[in-house]
């Protein structure tokens, strides 16, 4: 090897290991955007109503350009005889206007212990930012109680 090659070849990996460096630095510093799609549930929260408890919850998901809501109920302690149980699945935007309502619908059937019920919005072409928070209904015997769901962080589609 020549005297000459060998600076050659150290300073070009000098000037590699600068590269590289600066090329860390500035990525270092790069943050990266913040998620644009996903899935949030709310907190569980357990309703009592005569001697049954049911869990419940809500739930966005979004896609790019999408979202959508759902709700679910499910019967801890005994099972839900048809029409005991019925979920509400609403989609709210950021500002809190109401995008997306499905109404409540009902348990046609028997469901089991630690089976839920959910109603879902369905995806809808949207942009922006969303959450959700839904009503669930229990028959007492005599009248329907309605509770609602604990709100779901936001998500952005």
């Amino acid at each position: 090897m020549i005297k000459g090659e060998n600076r050659r070849l150290s300073l070009s990996r000098s000037l590699s290991v600068i590269a590289g460096s600066m090329l860390i630095g500035f990525l270092g510093g790069f943050t990266a955007p913040a998620a644009v799609a996903g899935d949030a549930s709310g907190a569980v929260i357990t309703r009592t109503v005569g001697n049954q408890q049911y869990d419940t919850w809500s739930r966005v998901s979004t896609t790019p350009g999408k979202a959508g809501a759902a709700t679910a109920i499910r019967p801890i302690t005994n099972n839900a005889t048809a029409g005991e149980i019925g979920a509400n699945a609403r989609l709210y935007r950021d500002s809190g206007a109401l995008h997306r309502v499905v109404g409540f619908y009902y348990n046609n059937g028997l469901i089991g212990v630690n089976n839920y019920y959910q109603n879902v919005t369905g995806k809808y072409s949207a942009s922006g930012s969303f959450y959700s928070y839904g009503q669930v209904r229990v028959w007492n015997g005599s009248s329907y109680y309605t509770y609602n769901t604990a709100q779901t962080p936001n998500q952005s589609s």
